[in-house]
């Protein structure tokens, strides 16, 4: 699904992208370009990987007669790969979102695949997925536009490969508990300690506080018998 391709295109560069020519080349400078207008989008051929591009020949610039803007055109030919969808064809994608209406995927975040749930009616495995499993589609229709940033396409679900692990098997695979518990839940049980130990604190102190009274009511009375 995967293949080369050679595009050919006219590149223009601006007399302030040929100030740059002082620390890079003329072939640099139509290749950057070329990259920041096509890599990562759709294009005639199918959707451009990113990183894939490099530069077979170029024409010699020069200016087009009658436009006034002080550009100058080159004609160059990029090879590069793309990823064409073809009907029928088996995939790897990872799940993305699942809803009432089906699951979405995305393979190489290339192709976005709608996966219906009304073609798999009854299917347990299908109803087991869940987001971030990795599982075996076949592609079905597909459909993009020039400079889209995906592929959109309608897959089968085949199996599942992979599903995403769980918080403790997380724990378990890093070492960070010996039996892959939780630490949290020893933070818990300490905090919940601690709540419970202010109540009995609090209790303690009501039931201080009534001879604290006494005592000051005493005191007070002390100090009337002086003064009288």
């Amino acid at each position: 699904m995967e293949s080369t391709v050679v595009f050919e295109e006219k590149i223009s560069l601006s007399p302030l992208e040929f100030n740059r020519l002082r620390g890079t080349t003329i072939d640099e400078l139509l290749l950057e370009k070329f990259r920041h207008a096509n890599e990562g989008r759709c294009s005639v051929h199918g959707w451009v990987v990113p990183g894939s591009l490099k530069i077979l020949s170029r024409s010699m610039a020069h200016i087009e007669g009658g436009r006034f803007t002080g550009d100058f055109v080159s004609w160059v030919q990029v090879e590069g790969n793309v990823i064409y969808p073809v009907d029928g064809v088996h995939l790897k994608a990872l799940v993305l979102k699942k809803n009432k209406m089906g699951i979405f995927a995305m393979y190489q975040n290339a192709i976005q695949v709608m996966i219906p749930r009304d073609l798999h009616i009854g299917n347990e495995e299908y109803d087991s997925i869940q987001i971030g499993d990795t599982i075996e589609i076949e592609l079905k229709k597909s459909r993009f536009q020039v400079n889209d940033e995906h592929i959109l396409s309608v897959g089968l679900f085949i199996s599942k490969i992979s599903s995403m692990p769980t918080v403790n098997e997380t724990i378990r695979e890093s070492g960070n508990t010996s039996k892959g518990e939780i630490p949290l839940e020893i933070d818990i049980d300490e905090e919940e300690e601690e709540e419970e130990e202010e109540p009995e604190a609090s209790a303690a102190s009501e039931k201080s506080s009534p001879d604290e009274e006494e005592q000051g009511e005493g005191e007070g009375e002390e100090i009337d018998l002086e003064i009288a």
